[in-house]
């Protein structure tokens, strides 16, 4: 049998950086000269000291009440206005324009998005394609063994979504179970984290970055996975298979899927209660139904895997064993032998047959989610 390779999915990033314009301006106020006439005032010296000094007295009162009034409105102005998100405000007037499918708005709803996060989504004009129209928007893959679920493009006046429509089936073959539904879901909210950390302003981006950092450090499969990624990529791709994958598991929202023989260190820990934090702005990140569900699909690949792995050992095992009394009858054709080396022959044969079935199986999977891939029979054609 050939060596099975496990094909990894790829995501691409933002390709280009839109910074944010909103700013708020604060009006200078000036108020009137405030005067009195001199000529209301023509008695006595005595008396007229005395008028002018309380009247004095009442402008100094005035003033300040004046001042008071304005310093009040400016903190109320200040207060209203200080901890306003202009960026979601934008995003959403940007939404305003879009009008989401029926299974964009399903998607959305099972993400458990936050206000900010769903206008950061629907900003972007979030699309579900099909092979011929996603590949011209998201491109093909130079890799063959490698394919894209989705893209997140940013341009100088737009910016888009597209979601690979992998279905909403459950694939369900010689023991091998797959939802593709809820592959789409972690695909919306992977690229809706690309468009998040596009937004950042650069020192945020640094500052989340080198937290991602440790974070990718201790998970050694994840920094391998990043080390196909182009440099400038890096940090936002992090963001996302962070956020998506690993954030919920160390906040341990599941008994399934948390993550257990992890010894962190202090910073580790910050690191990942900042993340944390700046997550939960966009989803809620103790949403186990989703995250369930991902790590579902994904542990029933590697499982289906080693599955194939250990029956193909296996079926080497017999090959020899069936070799074996094949050779034996030859050398003594008696009629004992034949059945013994008809007997292990047939059951070499019954495991070759399986571990073929499992292997057509489990790439049929991954011929379903290559959107440069179109599945026929028990085989494909290139899109």
């Amino acid at each position: 049998m050939g060596v099975f390779a496990s094909i990894r999915s790829k995501f691409d990033g933002a390709t280009k950086t839109r910074s944010s314009f909103w700013g708020v301006k604060l009006k200078s106020c000036e108020s009137s000269d405030l005067s009195f006439n001199e000529d209301l005032f023509e008695r006595d010296s005595v008396f007229k000291r005395i008028r002018k000094a309380s009247l004095k007295k009442k402008l100094i009162v005035a003033g300040s009440a004046l001042f008071s009034i304005g310093a009040i409105a400016a903190g109320a102005f200040l207060y209203l206005t200080y901890g306003v998100d202009w960026q979601m405000l934008e995003d959403e007037r940007i939404a305003r324009n879009y009008i989401p499918s029926n299974e964009i708005a399903s998607i959305t709803s099972s993400l458990r998005l936050t206000r900010k996060g769903k206008a950061v989504f629907y900003a972007t004009a979030p699309e579900l394609q099909k092979n011929t129209v996603f590949n011209v928007f998201c491109g093909r893959d130079s890799n063959k063994d490698a394919y894209t679920l989705g893209c997140y493009y940013s341009g100088d006046d737009s910016e888009h979504i597209y979601i690979f429509d992998q279905g909403m089936g459950q694939f369900d073959e010689n023991g091998l179970q797959y939802n593709f539904a809820d592959g789409r879901k972690m695909t919306a909210l992977h690229e809706m984290l690309h468009a998040a950390y596009d937004r950042l302003d650069d020192n945020k981006k640094e500052e989340t970055c080198s937290k991602l950092r440790i974070v990718t450090g201790r998970i050694k499969e994840l920094g391998k996975e990043l080390e196909l990624y182009p440099e400038e990529q890096i940090c936002s791709e992090s963001f996302s298979r962070v956020g998506t994958e690993y954030i919920p598991r160390f906040n341990a929202v599941s008994a399934n899927i948390s993550l257990t023989g992890f010894s962190l260190s202090d910073e580790e820990k910050k690191a990942i209660n900042d993340l944390s934090s700046l997550y939960n702005k966009y989803f809620d990140i103790k949403n186990p139904g989703l995250i369930d569900a991902y790590w579902r699909n994904r542990n029933n690949l590697d499982d289906y895997l080693k599955k194939i792995v250990d029956r193909s050992d296996e079926l080497q095992k017999q090959y020899y064993i069936a070799q074996e009394a094949i050779d034996r009858y030859y050398s003594n054709p008696t009629k004992e032998n034949y059945d013994k080396a008809r007997k292990e022959d047939d059951l070499y044969s019954q495991m070759y047959d399986e571990v073929d079935n499992m292997v057509i199986s489990y790439q049929k999977v991954f011929v379903i989610e290559d959107s440069e891939k179109l599945l026929i029979g028990d085989g494909y054609i290139v899109i």
